[in-house]
């Protein structure tokens, strides 16, 4: 089978009524916490988190800049065991390698217990119901260690927030010939960075469809840093954030807009992310990516 085969037939299937009808991924460990969009407020009592802000979606004409245009929505088919489901989360471009052509996202949207990912679709600046600005770029032909990629120590059934990272390698887009990397701005990676409680970020991401927001428009929310793990291997802020919002980027404040984290889940009012200890050039050793 030929990569343009490969490729079209992940196309062809996901039709607008699949797209439409694939479901949300769910957060790997925390709170599956529902919010509305025009509330401060984390948990069941009401109570306003220090350093969160709301909830908000993009306009459409926003969803079209930098970095916006650099997250997309992320399809792929959830197989197991059990059948097969058609699922959804979020996942961005990332500044790894002009060679690679890839896209971040969370581990457990990848692979989590005994169900993994196929058919992945990643299409960049998502307007609901079907608006695709920059295209849509199926991934490679093959699977774990050929088309995507975990961090090595990533367990699927024993799931830790500082190894939730994963990397998927993508074709052209049919229509224009090119590469995601070569349509939209690639979200630069930082590193080894030291935070403190004025640290602040923008996570975005394309959340589960809520009252406020029917769609699952593409939506934003900020927040502090609260803490880091007792390792040091992943990293908290105030705010938590719907499921299928994984694998979204947490864009630094002031850092020209880059990134140091993955939107994996939620623990105690707060949104964790793995810490970056990696940089951009390193990761494709790290994840044993090859070219």
């Amino acid at each position: 089978m030929t990569s343009t085969h490969r490729s079209q037939q992940i196309l062809d299937y996901w039709t607008p009524g699949r797209l439409a009808a694939a479901q949300p991924e769910e957060h790997a460990y925390g709170e599956h916490i529902e919010m509305r969009e025009d509330a401060a407020v984390d948990d069941t009592s009401g109570q306003r988190v220090q350093g969160a802000g709301s909830l908000k979606i993009v306009p459409d004409s926003k969803v079209k800049t930098f970095p916006y245009q650099s997250v997309g929505k992320l399809f792929y088919v959830k197989v197991g065991p059990s059948g097969t489901r058609d699922s959804f989360a979020s996942a961005w471009v990332a500044n790894v390698s002009s060679q690679l052509h890839v896209v971040l996202t969370a581990a457990h949207c990848l692979e989590k217990g005994n169900e993994h990912a196929e058919k992945i679709l990643f299409i960049p600046g998502f307007i609901a119901p079907n608006t695709q600005p920059f295209g849509s770029y199926p991934q490679i032909p093959g699977g774990k260690g050929e088309a995507w990629f975990v961090d090595p120590n990533w367990d699927p059934n024993n799931i830790q927030a500082k190894y939730d990272s994963g990397v998927i390698k993508l074709e052209k887009d049919p229509n224009t010939g090119k590469y995601v990397d070569e349509v939209v701005i690639p979200i630069q990676i930082l590193a080894n960075q030291h935070y403190t409680s004025t640290s602040s970020w923008n996570t975005i991401g394309f959340p589960v469809p809520s009252s406020q927001n029917p769609d699952g428009k593409m939506a934003e929310r900020s927040g502090t840093f609260y803490r880091m793990s007792s390792d040091g291997g992943s990293f908290y802020k105030y705010g938590t954030l719907p499921k299928a919002t994984s694998g979204g980027p947490w864009i630094l404040a002031g850092s020209d807009q880059s990134s140091n984290g993955i939107q994996a889940g939620n623990v105690d009012n707060c949104a964790v992310s793995p810490y970056f200890k990696t940089s951009a050039e390193e990761l494709i050793k790290f994840f044993k990516i090859v070219i």
